[in-house]
């Protein structure tokens, strides 16, 4: 994207000054690095570098939850003290809102600010990075429409040629079929086969071109194993974490919901890196995972630190959305602890710390198999309340 690079550089100089902030860049994310496709601010040998390893990167967790990822200071944070990042390149303070090019489509990347030093980000501060993200959101569906529109373009116009060649090789075999005895039949039906096949290749290549253009249809749900998508989103919070601040008690039987496997993702990493991130340092997450009585259980235990409820929300909202695109929350407060509950999840917090619980239904066949598991039905000791 270099071609657009001005672009996406105004916009991170705009989100530099109308925040005061000391750099600001869009970053595109992948498993391997974060690559700066706009950036205002950075220190020189980075910007040089056009991007940095992902094991720098607090990008990756906005990417990774789809939502806006604040923190005040990362060398206070469970979830990003051990990250690189804080010596390296001087980010201990950092706001970044999501990059996608539809509403709940993948997350390409964010833009975001940093600061060396620590800082408070006002609601008024968030609020400008929103809007200033959905300018580089609308940039790059422009970028990413006008690609497109290009690539169909440029194979629609090498339709006609093999088209007429195709065309040719049919109307010299229907003539040929007229006169069987003719010994140019076999080799002239080769040919028009082989020229079929060139129409057949261009017109799947134009098809799959002309379908990237067109809005995707929503994705169903499907049986997914949690076991192994909670490894995943564990893998990912811990490679900035230091190891003894997350403890995982996992059932070693593959536990299958259903579910988009999209959202689900989404849900696992946003429960982990608000537990972490909100972690005090009374002792570690505790994560536990088993089946009971039909349902796969997800027990997240943030002790110490009270989580913001609206964080909290989005938490309990991102395991179950109605068609509407809102989760119905019902929202307590009483004796020091507010509880956040929801469908398939819940969540309370108080001055003791945070506990969210999920609970989601096992597929047919693995809920026969949980219920005939010995003890199955036996939750591993897990706290049931944050305050008495």
């Amino acid at each position: 994207m270099e071609e657009n690079r001005d672009a996406f550089d105004r916009i991170t100089g705009l989100a530099k000054r109308l925040l005061g902030a000391h750099a600001s860049m869009i970053s595109l994310v992948d498993e391997e690095r974060q690559t700066f496709i706009g950036h205002a601010g950075l220190r020189q040998d980075i910007a040089d570098e056009g991007g940095t390893a992902i094991s720098h990167s607090f990008c990756r967790y906005a990417v990774a939850t789809g939502e806006r990822f604040v923190v005040t200071d990362a060398r206070d944070s469970a979830l990003l003290r051990e990250s690189p990042a804080i010596d390296d390149i001087d980010f201990v303070a950092y706001a970044g809102a999501p990059l996608s090019l539809d509403d709940g489509g993948p997350v390409l990347g964010t833009l975001c600010v940093v600061e060396p030093h620590p800082r408070t980000w006002t609601e008024a501060d968030l609020a400008t990075l929103d809007e200033l993200a959905e300018l580089a959101r609308t940039e790059l569906r422009y970028r990413m429409q006008s690609r497109e529109v290009e690539l169909v373009g440029r194979l629609a116009l090498r339709l006609p040629d093999p088209v007429n060649r195709l065309g040719d090789a049919v109307r010299t075999t229907a003539t040929l079929v007229e006169r069987p005895e003719d010994p140019r039949l076999p080799r002239t039906a080769d040919v028009a086969r082989e020229r079929f096949q060139a129409v057949e290749t261009l017109t799947e290549d134009l098809s799959r071109a002309a379908a990237g253009h067109v809005r995707c249809r929503p994705a169903e749900p499907a049986p997914v194993e949690l076991n192994a998508r909670l490894e995943r989103a564990v893998a990912m919070v811990r490679s900035a974490a230091r190891r003894q601040d997350l403890v995982v008690e996992m059932t070693p039987d593959s536990l299958w919901v259903r579910g988009i496997l999209a959202d689900l993702d989404r849900g696992l990493s946003l429960t982990l890196v608000t537990a972490l991130h909100h972690a005090g340092e009374t002792g570690p997450v505790q994560v536990r995972l088993w089946p009971e009585s039909g349902v796969a259980r997800l027990s997240v235990v943030s002790p110490g630190f009270a989580a913001p409820v609206n964080e909290l929300l989005r938490v309990v909202g991102s395991f179950h959305r109605e068609p509407t695109g809102a989760e119905p929350v019902d929202v307590t407060a009483r004796a020091g602890v507010t509880r956040v509950r929801g469908a398939l999840a819940t969540a309370r917090t108080g001055t003791q710390g945070t506990v969210v619980e999920v609970a989601l239904p096992l597929e047919p066949q693995e809920r026969q198999e949980a219920e005939a598991l010995p003890g199955a039905l036996e939750a591993p000791g897990l706290p049931r309340q944050v305050t008495r």
